[in-house]
């Protein structure tokens, strides 16, 4: 055991699979220690580094994640760790997993209960793509296929499609062009026998920084360009993909009503929690994003 999450995150050298800065870490929320899982032993959440190149990131990280829960978008439970003096380098994020399930029939570890592991795929590998083509490019329909999943597979293939819509509108609202299909999953139930859309995750308004891509990782209404992308590409997609225009807009005005104020309120959540810097990364969302 070590309470001292910084040092456990230096020592794992940062190896979760697929992504540097990053790091499975078991938290026992009652007594706030975290732990190294070893060997076999299940992790409860993924804790990241701020990365060197892209200042706030774990602050736009989580502004990001506290608006999409105000528009009521589904995530897991994250929250920000200063290990610090509050700096990039001393700043973590923290989200728990939502593959993981306590039950009381849970084993224990030196009285730490152990967690069940869901089974989860993300879209590359429930669309058999590899993760090399997980940005979409030549108009391959990435989103229909995403979508015809949903409504062969889901246990409730009109929310969960809602649900994907949804989360189009906000990485398009927040500036998010890192939307790859890596970056959404299914989630199996303990039995294997439903599936269903996985909460919301790995988003970041990318476009703040001046060397990220403006292009979505897929088409919305045949546009890539974010800067080109407008209500009426969302009203194209809708059909595109086989979701009714009159219930596909609805949620799309819902949305852009309400998007500022939810950034706005997640700004002040933050801000009154220790963080200043999620103001000025409010203002550089709000000067990238003005949505007509």
């Amino acid at each position: 055991m070590n309470s001292n999450v910084g040092s456990l995150v230096t020592k794992a050298h940062l190896s979760l699979t697929g992504a540097s800065g990053k790091v499975g870490l078991y938290y026992d929320k009652q007594s706030d220690s975290w732990y190294l899982p070893m060997g076999a032993a299940p992790s409860t959440h993924i804790v990241k580094q701020s990365h060197v190149r892209l200042d706030g990131i774990v602050t736009n990280e989580q502004l990001c994640l506290m608006t999409a829960k105000n528009v009521g978008i589904e995530i897991p439970n994250s929250f920000v760790i200063n290990v610090g003096d509050g700096q990039d380098e001393d700043v973590l994020f923290a989200t728990a997993r939502y593959d993981r399930k306590f039950a009381q029939s849970s084993k224990k570890i030196d009285d730490l209960p152990i967690p069940f592991r869901l089974d989860q795929e993300d879209f590359s590998q429930a669309l058999g793509i590899p993760s090399a083509n997980k940005y979409e490019h030549d108009h391959a329909g990435y989103l229909l296929r995403m979508f015809d999943i949903l409504r062969q597979y889901a246990a409730n293939p009109m929310e969960d499609q809602l649900k994907l819509w949804d989360l189009c509108i906000f990485n398009y609202l927040i500036g998010n062009t890192d939307n790859h299909i890596k970056n959404v999953s299914l989630l199996y139930s303990a039995d294997m026998q439903s599936i269903r859309l996985a909460p919301a995750y790995d988003i970041v308004s990318t476009v703040i920084y001046e060397s990220s891509t403006r292009e979505m990782a897929f088409s919305i209404g045949n546009e890539y360009y974010i800067n080109r992308i407008d209500r009426e590409s969302f009203r194209q997609q809708s059909g595109m993909i086989g979701l009714g225009e009159k219930v596909a807009m609805k949620h799309f005005d819902r949305m852009a009503n309400m998007f500022y104020s939810a950034l706005d309120q997640a700004c002040e959540d933050l801000m009154r929690a220790g963080f200043r810097k999620a103001s000025d990364i409010k203002r550089r969302i709000r000067e990238q994003r003005k949505i007509s």
